[in-house]
């Protein structure tokens, strides 16, 4: 049954009225969603950071600790660029800001270990179910990888937390009087990427429209499978208008496998991309005019 969560007069927030909680990062893992729209597809075609979220977004359902080591890492970068800036721009003194710049690093280096760590992890994690979803829904027995490109090479060592600090602090170490002459800083977990490769092909630049928006959809339909194998928890899924950008046998393959093990909800403006599929105990609402009505199915 879906929690309904209010907010007291206090600025404090309640599930059912009955268990208050302190933190908005409290919330995590108690509804869980997945929404699939048009764009997507960006999470194939466009920039690292959007799969950055995709994969930390992921992880967090699954260890809500790790969002504490995320938050550290990214609070730390900013005051480090900050004061990068402020050097470069002779607004702090040189040796004063060096030796902060030294303490920052020693910060970033054991928060970027295990952020580095847990997304190399949750990368090996998904990427089998990521190559299930493809092959089911576009029925095609070509791999679909999911491929973790660390800024910091030495996360593919598989070292433990401490060598991995340590190693982080020395490469920072080795770079921080090129950090200060740029002004800003030049390596961590905020430049990693992850590639999304098709039969060995990065499909952000080789990938179809086809190719490409189907993989995105079955990262997705990974992170369900992940927290499930975890948590034994499913999403609900919120489907805005997808079906019109598949073709119909792709589609179809999709509905069925979401409706098996998921409670799904489907906004098109098309009922024809609907029209033949009636899962059982299904439901349909019309919006016309700013009115919300049901409608036969």
């Amino acid at each position: 049954m879906m929690r309904a969560l209010t907010r007291s007069s206090c600025s404090q927030r309640r599930i059912n009225s009955t268990e208050t909680l302190a933190r908005r990062a409290d919330l995590i893992g108690r509804f869980v969603s997945v929404f699939f729209a048009p764009g997507s597809i960006g999470l194939v075609r466009e920039g690292p950071e959007k799969r950055r979220r995709f994969v930390d977004q992921g992880l967090v359902s699954i260890d809500p600790e790790y969002l504490d080591r995320l938050q550290a890492y990214n609070r730390s970068l900013r005051q480090k660029a900050s004061l990068l800036r402020e050097l470069r721009q002779g607004n702090v003194g040189g040796s004063q800001a060096r030796q902060e710049i030294v303490a920052w690093n020693r910060e970033m280096a054991s928060q970027a270990a295990a952020v580095c760590l847990g997304r190399a992890d949750y990368a090996s994690l998904i990427s089998p179910f990521i190559a299930k979803s493809y092959n089911e829904i576009a029925r095609e027995s070509f791999p679909l990888d999911f491929v973790y490109k660390p800024c910091l090479r030495g996360v593919t060592q598989r070292p433990t937390q401490a060598d991995f600090e340590k190693e982080i602090l020395a490469e920072l170490s080795y770079i921080m009087e090129d950090e200060i002459r740029r002004g800003r800083p030049l390596s961590g977990p905020h430049m990693d990427d992850f590639e999304v490769r098709l039969a060995g092909l990065n499909l952000r630049a080789f990938g179809s429209q086809g190719e490409t928006r189907t993989a995105a959809i079955s990262l997705i339909l990974a992170q369900s499978d992940a927290l499930f194998q975890r948590k034994q928890v499913r999403p609900v899924l919120f489907f805005d208008d997808i079906f019109s950008e598949l073709d119909r046998e792709r589609s179809r393959q999709l509905q069925e496998k979401s409706i098996c093990e998921h409670q799904v909800f489907i906004a098109t403006a098309r009922r024809e991309d609907v029209n033949d599929w009636r899962p059982e105990d299904s439901k349909a609402w019309e919006i016309s005019r700013g009115r919300v009505e049901s409608v036969a199915w």
